[in-house]
């Protein structure tokens, strides 16, 4: 299945999110804890990133994180990695310590890095383990109620930031104890911030980013309707898809080019693409990964590919953020045949999302 691109970009906040493999514990005793914040102050050294806030609990974690180059993954692979191999070797044991790849969400600094400093202060207290934010000795709030400093956090540097004293500071995070401190929704599922800031961030991305998190290259945000893909194979080839989906003979290559460009402009996911085109989702991945292979090498393969690809790309016609989403969840798109049991009428639209 494809990757979730991972949006990076010069000088640009992430909110970080982390947790144990099967929401087992990460942290077990002090010094795991002190470990962990040792890699962080060798990441930020390393790759100077600025950490602006975090939050240790014990079975996950949250880090709100300034990256001046485009390197997010770099940073985050250097410290999931150093503190696992840490945690293995301390504790006895092998395997993965954190479930799947971790969670970055893009900021906008003007509009919600405050509130999303409380957030993060405020985790140990909604979740019952302390009755005040002040009493939880692994966040980095005590930086901010108390003006204090470290390596890794500096508390004072960060209030003239966000424009507020010590005191202020506190009276802000007392202010959400008591009722429910909720985030604003995402867009695309991984930006929080206005429409202009999502806008911009695209533009930055596109700019700074190689894409090559995504897999097959697939734009950020840009997905064709696997129906107008399935269509052009059909014009291309001459033959209806039933024909195309038997993968008999010839057939075989053209079912091929169906799941490669599916996989490549579609949001769908291989188990998806499976269920159109009678395969398994491992199936599915392997026929792709083989068919590019055989695009770097074959020119007359790759004129045929621009030639099908022209066909539907380039109309400022894209799935919407909504539709892709429903999709990736289990939704069916309507493309003729029996397989389809949900047919979901997407709503095309010349859009980012």
């Amino acid at each position: 299945m494809a990757r979730p691109y991972r949006l990076q970009a010069e000088n640009t906040f992430y909110h970080i999110m982390s947790r144990g493999d099967d929401r087992k514990a990460i942290f077990r005793r002090s010094g795991d804890y002190q470990k962990f914040l040792f890699y962080c102050q060798e990441v930020c050294e390393r790759f100077r990133c600025q950490l602006y806030a975090y939050v240790l609990m014990p079975n996950h974690y949250h880090l709100l994180l300034e990256t001046p180059q485009p390197n997010l993954s770099r940073i985050m692979q250097y410290l999931n990695t150093a503190y696992t191999v840490y945690y293995n070797v301390k504790h006895q044991r092998t395997g993965h310590l954190f479930q799947g790849r971790y969670k970055s969400i893009v900021v906008e600094k003007e509009k919600y890095l405050l509130a999303l400093t409380r957030y993060i202060h405020l985790n140990p207290v909604k979740s019952g383990i302390v009755s005040c934010a002040a009493d939880y000795r692994w966040s980095s709030y005590r930086y901010y109620s108390q003006g204090d400093s470290d390596r890794v956090i500096d508390g004072t540097a960060i209030l003239g930031v966000l424009g507020m004293t010590t005191n202020e500071y506190v009276q802000f995070v007392t202010q959400a104890m008591e009722r429910e401190d909720q985030l604003p929704s995402l867009q695309a599922g991984m930006i929080m911030g206005s429409e202009e800031f999502v806008e911009r961030m695209v533009g930055k991305i596109r700019k700074s980013s190689p894409l090559r998190e995504v897999a097959f290259g697939k734009k950020f945000g840009e997905y064709e309707n696997p129906e107008t893909v399935i269509k052009a194979i059909e014009v291309a080839c001459g033959k209806k898809r039933e024909k195309i989906f038997s993968g008999h003979g010839r057939t075989q290559n053209e079912k091929q080019i169906v799941v490669y460009l599916l996989r490549r402009h579609t949001p769908l996911t291989n188990a998806q693409i499976g269920e159109i085109v009678g395969m398994n989702w491992s199936a599915v991945s392997k026929a792709a990964h083989g068919f590019e292979r055989r695009l770097g090498q074959d020119k007359r393969l790759r004129r045929e590919m621009e030639k099908i690809v022209s066909k539907f790309e380039f109309r400022g016609l894209t799935v919407c953020h909504e539709v892709a989403q429903k999709m990736r969840e289990g939704l069916s798109v309507s493309a003729g045949t029996s397989r389809y049991q949900t047919t979901l009428s997407c709503c095309v639209q010349k859009t980012w999302w």
